[in-house]
């Protein structure tokens, strides 16, 4: 049930970042983004975007979250992409 719920989840994000250029692995440099992480930071991240998307498009059904992926329409995938640049 687990990796269903995961394999789901990659799928939703890569729904969201179509277009995007895929890659195996983060170029090196990224890394040092890592480092920058302060425990004292009162930034705040909003998740909206995704609480949105998921109470739009996931069914419990039968005990187990089901995401619509062919009601995800471009505006949510533009949401998503929009969301997906927040995180970064």
């Amino acid at each position: 049930m687990l990796k269903r719920q995961l394999a789901n989840f990659a799928v939703a994000v890569l729904v969201a970042a179509s277009g995007a250029v895929a890659s195996a692995a983060p170029e090196a440099e990224l890394w040092q983004r890592w480092e920058k992480h302060d425990a004292d930071s009162e930034t705040k991240v909003d998740h909206s975007a995704w609480d949105g998307f998921l109470k739009k498009h996931l069914a419990p059904e039968d005990g187990i979250n089901r995401l619509d992926y062919a009601a995800v329409g471009e505006e949510d995938k533009k949401i998503l992409a929009g969301y997906l640049r927040l995180l970064e």
